[in-house]
C-alpha cells in the first residue's frame, strides 16, 4: 500500500524497535482478541433489551466498526503489502458462514410460522419475493438485520481484490473520508441536508461502501504505521477526551432531535474505536482470566455475533412465558458463548472456517 523505505535495514530495525509482532509477522496479539470477545457481547446488548442500556448505546457502536478494523490490520503485511491469498481466504471462509447462516435463518422463522398458516403464507411470500432476495444479497438485511455484517465483509474485500488487481491500492485511503463523510450525511446527520429526516434508514449507514471499506482500510493504516503511533499515555487520554465528547455529541443530538433514530456512528464514534483499539493492540496480560477471554475472541466472537439473534428469538418467547423480564442481555450471553463454544469444540467450525 505504501512505498518501502530506501534503507531496507533502517526500516525492518524500527519496526522491529518499535512492535516485535509486526516485523516477526507473528498473528496472534491477545488485545486484540480480548477486544474482540467485547465487541461481541456489545453487539449482543445492542440488540437485546436490558437495564441502563441507554447509558453505553454510544460506547456500543464501536463494536462493529473495529470488528472492521481487526480484519483490516490482520490482512495487511508488515510492509505494507496486501497478500491476495489472504484475502481469498477470508473471502471464502465469510461467503461459507454467510451461506449457512442464512439458511438456518430461514428454515427457522418457517419452521416458526408453521403455528399460524396466515404468517406462514407471508413468510413464504416473502421468501419468494424478489425484493428479499436483492436485500439478502446487496444488503443482507434478510433473512435477519444483522447478517448484513457478513455481506458487507464479502463486498468489501471483493472492492480491495478489486483495486489491487489494477495496481491502485494506494489509493484505498480514499474510502476513510468518503464513506464515513456519506455514513454520517445520510445517517445521524441528515438533517445539515434533508430538511425532511427518513428515521432509521439505515442502508446508509450498515453497507460495504461507508462502513467496512472505511473501516477496514483504517486497520490496515494502523497496521502499517505502527510504529508511528503515539505513546501508550497520550492513546489514554486522547480516548478518554473522545469518549467524553462522544456521550457529549449524542446529549446534543438528542436534545435537538429527540425522535430522530437514523444512522448508527456519529462523528466521535470512529475516534474513541481507534483509541480503544490501539489500547488493547498494546494490552498484554498473563492472567489466566484474560488468556480465556482472548481465546474466546478468538475461537467464537463470529460466532456469538451471528447466532445471537436465533438464540434471543427463542430466549425471548421462553422469558414472556415465565414472566421473567430485564434478563434477556444477561441469557442471551450466556448462551451465546455457551454455543459459540460448542460450536468451536465439536469441530462444527470445520465447515465455514
Amino acid at each position: 500500500m505504501v512505498r518501502k523505505s530506501k534503507n531496507d535495514t533502517e526500516y525492518k530495525k524500527i519496526l522491529s524497535d518499535y512492535s516485535p509482532l509486526l516485523y516477526k509477522g507473528e498473528r496472534e496479539i491477545p488485545g486484540l482478541q480480548i477486544l474482540k470477545f467485547f465487541c461481541a457481547i456489545f453487539v449482543i446488548l445492542i440488540h437485546t433489551p436490558s437495564y441502563g442500556k441507554e447509558l453505553v448505546m454510544p460506547l456500543t457502536r464501536i463494536a462493529v466498526p473495529i470488528f472492521f478494523m481487526i480484519t483490516g490490520y490482520f490482512v495487511l503485511e508488515p510492509s505494507g503489502e496486501i497478500p491476495t491469498p489472504r484475502l481469498r481466504k477470508t473471502l471464502f471462509k465469510t461467503v461459507r458462514l454467510f451461506l449457512i447462516a442464512v439458511a438456518v435463518y430461514i428454515v427457522y422463522y418457517m419452521l416458526i410460522s408453521l403455528r399460524n398458516p396466515e404468517i406462514f403464507q407471508r413468510t413464504i411470500q416473502t421468501f419468494l419475493s424478489f425484493k428479499s432476495w436483492c436485500n439478502l444479497f446487496i444488503f443482507g438485511s434478510y433473512p435477519a438485520g444483522h447478517l448484513w455484517y457478513l455481506v458487507a465483509l464479502i463486498q468489501a474485500v471483493l472492492v480491495i481484490m478489486l483495486i489491487c488487481r489494477m495496481k491502485l491500492a494506494k489509493w484505498l485511503w480514499i474510502f476513510i473520508p468518503l464513506g464515513f463523510a456519506v455514513n454520517l450525511l445520510y445517517g445521524k446527520y441528515n438533517f445539515l441536508i434533508n430538511s425532511h429526516l427518513v428515521p432509521n434508514n439505515l442502508l446508509f449507514a450498515r453497507n460495504s461502501i461507508t462502513t467496512a471499506l472505511p473501516c477496514i482500510v483504517l486497520g490496515m493504516l494502523l497496521r502499517r504505521y505502527e510504529h508511528l503511533l503515539p505513546s501508550t499515555r497520550t492513546v489514554i487520554f486522547t480516548t478518554i477526551l473522545c469518549l467524553i465528547l462522544l456521550y457529549t455529541e449524542n446529549i446534543i443530538l438528542y436534545l435537538f432531535l429527540p425522535k430522530y433514530h437514523a444512522g448508527d456512528i456519529v462523528l466521535l464514534t470512529i475516534p474513541c474505536a481507534v483509541g480503544i483499539f490501539i489500547l488493547f493492540l498494546r494490552f498484554s496480560s498473563v492472567h489466566p482470566a484474560a488468556e480465556k477471554i482472548g481465546k474466546l475472541g478468538k475461537h467464537c466472537s463470529l460466532d456469538i455475533y451471528v447466532w445471537h439473534m436465533l438464540i434471543f428469538s427463542v430466549a425471548s418467547v421462553c422469558l414472556a412465558k415465565l414472566n421473567i423480564h430485564g434478563l434477556d442481555f444477561i441469557i442471551v450471553v450466556i448462551l451465546s458463548v455457551c454455543l459459540a463454544v460448542f460450536l468451536y469444540r465439536s469441530n462444527l467450525k470445520r465447515f465455514y472456517s
